[in-house]
């Protein structure tokens, strides 16, 4: 494998490259930690052009997901392992010198682990944030190559490494309380509310260098162009806080936030803080001493959100509703989480075999769908119980097929061989290339290689995806973390644009062309005609929220009006232990049924489904209906870009309720009543997420709100620090710093839930600032044990069944005692608190799932 072919093997796994410069370790760009890429394009311009000969380097960190173990003495290593354990196996590569660079995960709990030399032992250096390891097939500068010894398994270091090379975030002590001063009075407060980073930056040499869309100003520090980068960036937070990246100011600390108090008490006071206030209060930035009353904040509901509809379960097959209901029960999760996933899998095994028709519509029968759950809720457990046949169903395909792909293989490779001798003849002259008999050779032998039977995937990415769809027409893409989500939502971060085509197209069957410079046999061109594919998603919340709301690729493109989403409340906090049962014969007869359809559609094609007049009136009458609320300020507003993705796949389910009851032709107005009520569950729930940037914050706002006070539950106190909630929180929750409390905070202080002690909610997160709140002592009187209002009908699972009859078409397709106002129910899932420092499915594995 030349250095090219390794560089795009490693960016096809995530990891941003570099070019090495010869007989060297060094990156040969200058700003290489910021055009690292891992972009196909740009790094076969450098590795065939501009950076040929040259050798190719891995960057770290949380942009490529790994960090690695520099071992230069295997004795530290021995001693290491001697005191705490034998490390895992993992990728590991021997360097030019003999030394091993041991490749790890990134951490999942969002710890930070930064480089350093001979942190841990001597000979044992730490490659993390901003560093980059030499990877073969460099050539060192002694002249050895670089190799890989181990690619099977890609592990996470034990918790005993992490605890070495993280950084460390240790609780403050207790401290004595100050005097409680509201931010108006200092003057430091008054100065910075007066005061824009601008003129405070601008009059000591800062240049602005850009404003991204977020909002965050750029600036490049003095002695620096403007063409050389940037130095540090403002409304960092949203307190307006700086973070600094460089290193060459020498007061400011790399990767540290500074309130504007702080960074002038930085840069002309020492670091000290009352230095700088009373330099400010000097100059008149100071109010009387008298303090006006405090006005006592009325205390105000945390939300004023209504729950979302529960799954139709009853729309769906008796089959499959027999299985949702005792799963449901059996595993104590959402009937929601089990009824997406169910006709997920549905539209699996349904999807190239027929399609939907009538007038002018015509669907296919793939669906993207997802529902949005925390960690620990039991995603993982109901997944196996809805998808676990259809796995089965495809590997037992796969099995059967197992001779007869054996034969199409030696079939293949004899062909090649053929055409292989061919080609040395036609060099040689004893045979001609325009005989017929070699055309017919090439065509032959141009076909693809033969694949074994597949259906399902779970983690690829989009151009492994294409090829992967050229090879076998139909795949269901069911996963149960946000790896696809991650991908395509993270690719910008990393210098490449975000390919989602392949997922826009894949959806509607629409044709998928990739090219490529390719080889020496010049450019390389696929495409796939009639593809579809099936994604069933299983995530966070706060994933959903990244990427629905931030990122406008992936929002303007349509990628998220193509998912029906489901957003549960969570049952975490309410479950009971000790009862646990095993499947019952309503599992078989799910499986049954599921695999029979699979059977019979697996040899059929081009069936087409019609609805019968009453039931194609129904679904007119409901778009009719639809249609008239997306009209600005209207309920359905901002379901503008959603709503014919929510038709097209409310007919598409119409049709996979009728081949899930054996109808092979006609859709029944009784199939179509069922199909309606899932489809306004849908359009409830899209309402819910696409409630616009406001509902967002306030959604997010309202989580952290809980998750403070669920904090204080457990700990059976009312006195806290943003810095103990971040830290009990961290890892269940996923939170990257204790800025992202900040809302939460925000919300309860101004609803009348917390006053702050000491510090104020603006220093929450800057650097030595101490800040503590205390709660209502109503707070915690007023809430159940799962964190919500004691009126909240929350604690059982209740079991809302649609009518059996669809109602008329005079009212409401959407209920006719629907609300006014958009429902924020995304809020009730969002808000379900879990299991503190929870890494997943433990609930399940103690019933024994």
């Amino acid at each position: 494998m030349n250095t090219l072919e390794a560089a795009l093997k490693y960016a096809l796994r995530g990891w941003r490259v570099v070019p090495i410069m010869p007989g060297d370790k060094r990156p040969a760009l200058n700003a290489w930690q910021d055009l690292a890429t891992t972009n196909a394009e740009t790094i076969t311009q450098w590795f065939s052009q501009q950076y040929a000969g040259h050798g190719v380097g891995i960057a770290t960190g949380e942009s490529s997901g790994i960090w690695v173990l520099d071992v230069d003495d295997r004795d530290s290593l021995h001693d290491l392992e001697a005191t705490h354990g034998k490390l895992p196996q993992t990728l590991t590569s021997i360097t030019g010198s003999g030394g091993e660079h041991q490749v790890y995960r990134w951490p999942a709990d969002g710890r930070t682990i930064r480089n350093s030399a001979s942190g841990i032992l001597p000979g044992l250096d730490v490659r993390g944030e901003g560093g980059q390891i030499v990877a073969p097939p460099t050539v060192h500068p002694n002249g050895r190559p670089y190799e890989w010894e181990f690619e099977e398994v890609l592990a996470y270091a034990p918790e005993w490494l992490l605890d070495l090379v993280c950084e460390s975030d240790v609780l403050e002590p207790p401290r004595s309380k100050l005097r409680t001063v509201s931010a108006s009075d200092r003057p430091g407060d008054l100065w910075a509310a007066a005061t824009d980073w601008a003129e405070i930056l601008g009059a000591r040499g800062w240049q602005l260098h850009h404003v991204d869309r977020q909002g965050e100003r750029h600036w490049t520090r003095p002695g620096k162009e403007l063409r050389d980068g940037t130095s540090a960036t403002t409304g960092y937070t949203p307190a307006d806080t700086m973070k600094v990246f460089t290193s060459s100011v020498p007061q400011l600390k790399t990767e540290e936030t500074y309130s504007k108090l702080g960074f002038l008490a930085a840069m002309d006071h020492g670091g000290d803080f009352s230095a700088a206030a009373q330099a400010l209060a000097d100059q008149g930035w100071s109010r009387p001493p008298e303090r006006q009353p405090e006005v006592e904040v009325e205390r105000q509901a945390l939300s004023d959100a209504q729950p979302l509809p529960v799954w139709p379960v009853d729309a769906l097959p008796a089959w499959m509703r027999d299985q949702v209901d005792a799963a449901a029960d059996r595993l104590q999760v959402p009937v929601d989480l089990l009824a997406q996933l169910g006709i997920g899998a549905l539209a699996s095994v349904c999807m190239g075999h027929a399609t939907v028709e009538f007038a002018t519509w015509s669907e296919n029968l793939n669906l993207y769908l997802y529902c949005s759950m925390h960690s620990g809720a039991g995603k993982s457990p109901a997944e196996k119980a809805m998808v676990s046949p259809l796995r089965k169903w495809e590997q037992g395909r796969r099995q059967d097929r197992a001779e007869d792909h054996a034969m199409e293989c030696a079939i293949w490779k004899t062909t090649q061989a053929k055409k292989k001798k061919w080609d040395e003849s036609v060099a040689m002259g004893s045979k001609q290339q325009d005989d017929p008999e070699w055309r017919e050779l090439v065509l032959k032998a141009a076909e693809p290689r033969p694949m074994p039977f597949r259906l399902t995937v779970d983690d690829t990415t989009p151009e492994r995806l294409v090829q992967l769809l050229g090879m076998h027409k139909n795949l269901a893409l069911i996963s149960t973390e946000a790896g696809l989500l991650d991908m395509v939502g993270g690719q910008g971060r990393s210098g490449s644009s975000v390919n989602i085509d392949v997922y826009l197209k894949a959806w509607s069957g629409e044709t998928i062309q990739r090219d490529r410079k390719g080889g020496d046999d010049g450019p390389e061109s696929t495409i796939v005609e009639n593809a579809l594919l099936s994604v069933v998603l299983t995530v966070q919340p706060s994933v959903i929220m990244k990427y629905q709301t931030s990122n406008v690729e992936l929002s303007g493109r349509g990628f998220f009006a193509r998912f029906m989403p489901s957003v549960p409340a969570s049952l975490v906090g309410t479950r009971t232990f000790g009862s646990a049962v095993v499947p019952g014969v309503e599992a078989e007869t799910y499986s049954t049924r599921l695999t029979a359809l699979a059977d019979t559609l697996a040899s059929a094609t081009g069936l087409v489904l019609r609805p019968d007049p009453e039931a194609a009136q129904m679904f007119y009458s409901w778009c009719e209906e639809m249609e008239a609320e997306l009209v600005p300020g209207r309920r359905l507003a901002t379901l503008h870009d959603a709503s014919s993705t929510i038709r097209s796949c409310t007919m598409r389910v119409a049709a996979l309720l009728s081949l899930a009851d054996s109808e092979w032709k006609t859709i029944s107005a009784e199939v179509m009543g069922r199909a309606l009520q899932i489809g306004d569950y849908w359009t409830e729930h899209a309402v819910s997420v696409a409630g616009g940037s406001e509902d967002v914050d306030s959604r997010h706002a309202e989580e952290m709100a809980r998750v403070i006070i669920e904090f204080a539950r457990k700990h059976g106190t009312l006195d806290l620090t943003p810095r103990e909630v971040y830290l009990s929180r961290r890892r269940g929750l996923g939170l990257r710093s204790v800025e992202e409390l900040v809302p939460g905070f925000e919300r309860l202080a101004a609803r009348g839930w917390l006053t702050f002690t000491e510090g104020s909610l603006e220093e929450i997160g800057i650097n030595r600032a101490r800040v503590r709140a205390r709660l209502d002592p109503l707070t915690l009187d007023s809430l159940t044990e799962s964190g919500e209002p004691t009126t909240a009908s929350v604690l059982t699972r209740a079991k809302i069944r649609y009518p059996k009859e669809r109602i008329s078409s005079s009212s409401s397709s959407l209920g006719v005692d629907a609300p006014s106002e958009p429902i924020n129910g995304f809020l009730r899932a969002l808000t379900e608190t879990e299991p503190e420092d929870s890494d997943g499915e433990t609930f399940a594995a103690e019933l024994g799932f």
